[in-house]
């Protein structure tokens, strides 16, 4: 259990602690602004998720707006999507 619920980056925090992950090494996948709001507030970055029926139009924009460094529209997309993510971070810190 947490203390406090989403938006606060209490569930999230406990995952990457029960990990044994650090935050900043996280990448959590979010259908709701909410939630993009609690992981980004631990530090996480955020993969939007957009592909459910719930979701109303132009919610990817928001998750954008707040700070998703990715959408993706259905789960099949996720692999490549986290490969892309981590071939760009190679890139950007210059390793191999």
């Amino acid at each position: 259990m947490v203390a406090l619920p989403k938006p606060a980056p209490d569930v999230y925090l406990h995952a990457a602690s029960l990990l044994g992950v650090a935050p900043e090494r996280c990448l959590v996948v979010e259908d709701s602004s909410t939630g993009t709001r609690a992981a980004l507030a631990a530090g996480m970055r955020v993969i939007g998720f957009v592909g459910a029926g719930h979701i109303p139009a132009g919610h990817a924009e928001v998750l954008r707006e707040l700070g998703a460094i990715a959408i993706v529209e259905h789960m099949r997309e996720l692999p490549e999507t986290v490969a892309r993510l981590r071939r760009e971070s190679r890139v950007a810190l210059g390793t191999p």
